[in-house]
């Protein structure tokens, strides 16, 4: 174990190594290549080398050097390990176990590895770009390959390259948590400020026009508590602060209203509302054996994506809450979900301990992102997702990275430099 100015030593040497430097590039091709998997699918064996090269060199830093691991990827790793164990001797499909097992698997390598680079690098801006960019290609096969169409005063809903209107959704999603990253570092550039509204207000209207409900309001409760977080602690110091928060409220009434009577997403908001939705009726049911599935095997589960073989209607109950619960049992339920408690307590203690203003806002914007992990995963499994945990590893990464270098080493460093 290195000594706390010996391991602030090590991480600014380590820093400015040259695979320390490329695993930024990595993570940016690896999210750009996403965006092409509906439409060309050599994009996903080209991923998959990029995400081995990301991974091959961040295990040649830590066998050499002993990197500590953050406790939430080491969870996720006893999540995966528990899951793979216990679904052997329990699933029915092997085939399936073994789709999903070595999914989760994989997960986990890109996360241990994507949050040690953050943890070295001391900064996660290269990822943020990787996620901005995702959601510029998408949206710019939106505007080319799936523009809507009215008819009847029907709406056709819209996935540019991608073959799921939620996943094309929730990739521009991705490009909004970005573009809230990079607000605070903008430093009165007022053009970029211009063009990050500009390009704000064509994902948000892209995102309605996909047709997904969950992903439209995980926009806006996003923007509720980011304002709750990162606005409300200096509105009241700033007068541009304020400017920013009746912008947003302002936006929060109509772009809603506009979305809700112009776009496919408010169509079939209108569907559930006003009348009966099979869809829905199913998940009702889906959670109802979920419920009684678990209540069998409470332990072991049913192992991973076995889920589809029991139910009677031949899928997965797509909930980041059941599935895993009735997956993996408790125990994987326990271990999957200390990766937030823990991450939730570290960013707590950032917000209430730093001094830093950006740091103050990363914290709260992080936990922002958390909570909308919580909304979007009523419906759909965040656990199984690439850049659902490559973001979670992120963030994970740079939280342990502050933790440890700045929270705990820096006042040594203070009152060395004081004396």
């Amino acid at each position: 174990m290195y000594k706390t100015h010996d391991q602030s030593m090590l991480f600014n040497i380590l820093r400015h190594s040259f695979l320390v430097q490329l695993s930024g590039i990595f993570i940016i091709f690896f999210l750009i290549c996403l965006s092409f998997e509906g439409t060309f699918p050599i994009s996903s064996q080209i991923n998959k080398l990029a995400a081995l090269a990301l991974v091959l060199s961040y295990l040649s830093i830590f066998f050499w050097w002993r990197i500590k691991v953050p406790p939430e990827i080491i969870c996720y790793g006893f999540f995966v390990l528990w899951a793979i164990t216990t679904g052997a001797l329990v699933s029915i499909n092997h085939g399936l176990f073994f789709k999903g097992g070595k999914l989760v698997f994989f997960i986990w390598l890109i996360m241990f590895a994507v949050s040690g680079f953050a943890i070295l690098k001391g900064t996660v801006t290269a990822n943020f770009i990787g996620f901005l960019l995702l959601g510029l290609v998408v949206l710019v096969g939106g505007v080319f390959y799936g523009v809507p169409t009215q008819k009847d005063n029907t709406y056709q809903a819209i996935s540019g390259f991608l073959d799921n209107r939620n996943t094309y959704a929730g990739y521009l999603l991705y490009s909004i948590y970005a573009i809230f990253y990079f607000f605070i570092r903008m430093k009165r550039k007022y053009y970029l400020s211009i063009f990050a509204i500009l390009f704000l207000l064509a994902l948000i209207y892209f995102i309605a026009q996909s047709g997904s409900r969950k992903i439209f309001i995980a926009v806006f409760l996003f923007v509720i508590v980011w304002m709750w977080y990162c606005v409300r602690p200096f509105v009241l110091k700033k007068k541009s602060a304020l400017i920013i928060l009746l912008v947003f409220m302002i936006g929060s009434i109509t772009l809603p209203y506009y979305a809700y009577n112009h776009t496919y997403m408010g169509q079939r908001l209108k569907r559930t509302v006003y009348e009966d939705s099979g869809l829905s009726n199913t998940r009702n049911e889906l959670y109802k054996e979920s419920v009684d599935f678990f209540i069998e095997n409470p332990v072991t589960g049913l192992g991973l994506l076995n889920f589809r073989v029991h139910s009677r209607y031949g899928v997965e109950v797509h909930s980041d809450y059941m599935q895993p619960l009735v997956t993996t049992g408790i125990p994987g339920f326990v271990l999957y979900f200390s990766c937030y408690l823990i991450l939730w307590f570290r960013l707590s203690r950032i917000r209430r301990i730093s001094k830093d203003k950006i740091s103050f806002y990363d914290a709260g914007l992080y936990k922002a992102i958390v909570i909308n992990y919580f909304w979007l995963g009523i419906g759909q499994p965040n656990y199984s997702a690439f850049p659902k945990m490559l973001l979670l590893a992120t963030i994970i990464g740079w939280s342990f990275y502050y933790e440890k270098t700045r929270l705990q080493y820096l006042p040594e460093l203070d009152q060395l430099h004081s004396q």
